[in-house]
């Protein structure tokens, strides 16, 4: 992987990953993807220049004072994609990083070329609760967020350092604060998402224990162009699990969308 960048947005400095040589694509990663992300990376940098952020907050990047709510971070991110000069560009979002799109693309229906979500946060379904990862011990987490039993193994037999438990509790901390109450969606999202004007495809895991697929009708219901593709005998993280099959979906959406 190269280098990590950094850019300075409201006194923050963001830490991001540049790979590839191809037409730019933001992609905003999930509240914890277990160091997992880079062959997913990989695999779009070959048709892509990939521009991967660490959020503010997560993976042992300190929280910023101004950082509250989703949408502080969405009002950030705005403000990077003008630093960065990327234009509409095509955006692939995870778990938070998906809302997080979704959360960027309310404000300004232009910043993207296309959307891409990730089994995403953000919209709920009554009476379809999410998994809550803050009554999960860690390792029922991993557990609830893989269905490959592979990857399981690797996370949890894993030994971390004193910077690695550090960071991850920060991660922790910082989803707590952004998703909290209300719990990992945004009555202000659900009501405004005919803002959602680009192209937009969702891959969902169809075992996701944390955001079940039920959870999907919310954006199909809402947005009936948007396209769901699903993932059989995939959890909720499926650039982790089929980082490579999610890749290539994802190119032809975007050639398909352009």
């Amino acid at each position: 992987m190269e280098p990590m960048r950094s850019v300075v947005i409201k006194n923050t400095s963001l830490r991001y990953q540049e790979v590839g040589s191809g037409p730019p694509l933001l992609f905003l990663d999930a509240e914890d993807s277990y160091g997992l992300r880079e062959p997913f990376i990989e695999a779009l940098s070959h048709n892509f220049r990939v521009i991967a952020p660490l959020h503010p907050g997560f993976d042992g990047q300190s929280e910023p004072a101004w950082l509250k709510t989703i949408g502080d971070l969405a009002f950030f991110y705005l403000e990077v994609l003008d630093a960065l000069q990327l234009g509409p560009v095509p955006v692939v979002g995870a778990s938070l990083g998906g809302w997080l799109a979704a959360e960027i693309a309310l404000r300004n229906p232009t910043a993207f070329s296309s959307i891409s979500l990730l089994a995403p946060l953000g919209l709920r379904v009554p009476g379809v609760p999410f998994g809550d990862i803050f009554l999960w011990t860690p390792p029922e987490t991993v557990r609830n967020t893989f269905r490959d039993e592979t990857i399981q193994a690797k996370v949890l037999s894993r030994e971390h350092t004193p910077q690695e438990v550090k960071a991850a509790l920060q991660s922790r901390y910082t989803t707590t604060r952004l998703t909290w109450n209300p719990r990992f969606y945004s009555p202000e999202l659900m009501r405004w998402t005919e803002r959602l004007r680009a192209p937009m495809q969702l891959i969902w895991g169809e075992e996701d224990m944390i955001a079940p697929i039920a959870v999907a009708r919310a954006w199909t219901e809402a947005l009936p162009a948007a396209r769901l593709l699903s993932l059989p005998g995939c959890g909720h993280l499926p650039h982790v699990e089929h980082p490579h099959a999610v890749a290539d979906k994802i190119a032809s959406f975007i050639s398909e969308a352009k």
